[in-house]
């Protein structure tokens, strides 16, 4: 259960604008109403109680509260830095032996983690953001279902200088799962225990109207597998109330080293000895 996103304003509003008087920097008398601007911070709150007992030995149950404080500064120079902090604590229902919601870390205890903190630059439509960040794609992203997000160390450029189109290339190094406070290698994280393989994805996006949309992916992860991943989606409406819907989607995983003997992957998805990046 989530709630809306807050915005805080800093009491240091006033602080930081005489600091910028004394410096020079604002004249007040040119205008006097206006102020610096620091930034923006986000506060997310959420709790959620689960509790389970199909399909496994012994039920599950696990309450918490958290979200996370997400702060960015104003843009300088066309580079601007952002960093966010996730947190989730266990509340009334914290049984170690009740644990494995993917609420709560091990042993249903709580935790709290830098899942983001990044530098963005940007020339026109155009972004370069580098380090820890989110990652909203087909087979890499938030799969923000839980108390916190999955998080990435990559090095991600996005383009939407062109009409239509979406371009993004990506080079993911490592990733925070869900109740991990630290970052760990890319193919390690999917199963493949003794690997430490990045991740270089590609995609476009192509919108040529609100009802349309054209998704091509490709995922490459040295010496373990690659993903080519394509969906069109279309919309055609007939009235205010009847429309028709239609997506077709393509994916081929392959190995890119079939002799390596770390695992092999199960039902065209996962690596039979572990998850995989969503």
């Amino acid at each position: 259960m989530g709630f809306p996103k807050n915005h805080l304003h800093s009491p240091l509003l006033g602080i930081i604008f005489l600091v910028t008087l004394a410096a020079g920097g604002v004249n007040a008398s040119d205008d006097p109403s206006r102020k610096p601007d620091i930034g923006k911070f986000d506060l997310n709150i959420r709790s959620y109680y689960l509790k389970s007992s199909y399909g496994i030995a012994s039920p599950q149950e696990s309450l918490a509260l958290g979200g996370s404080l997400d702060y960015r500064t104003p843009w300088w120079h066309n580079l601007m830095v952002g960093v966010t902090v996730f947190t989730s604590q266990g509340l009334i229902c914290t049984d170690p032996d009740k644990g494995g919601t993917g609420i709560l870390g091990p042993q249903q205890n709580g935790y709290t983690a830098l899942g983001a903190a990044y530098l963005k630059g940007k020339v026109s439509q155009t972004e370069l953001t580098v380090f820890r960040q989110e990652l909203d794609t087909p087979f890499i992203n938030p799969h923000d279902s839980s108390m916190t997000p999955n998080t990435f160390e990559a090095y991600t450029i996005t383009s939407r200088d062109l009409p239509f189109l979406t371009l993004l290339a990506s080079h993911v190094t490592k990733i925070k799962p869900w109740t991990d406070t630290s970052f760990e290698g890319m193919s390690a994280a999917a199963g493949f225990t003794g690997t430490n393989e990045p991740v270089t994805m590609a995609g476009v996006v192509f919108e040529p109207a609100k009802n349309y949309k054209l998704n091509l992916w490709e995922y490459y992860c040295n010496n373990l597998m690659n993903i080519i991943y394509a969906r069109g989606d279309g919309e055609w409406k007939y009235s205010d109330d009847l429309a028709f819907v239609t997506s077709l989607q393509f994916l081929n995983q392959q190995d890119v080293w079939r002799d390596r003997s770390i695992g092999a992957w199960s039902g065209g998805r996962k690596p039979s000895n572990g998850r995989d990046w969503e």
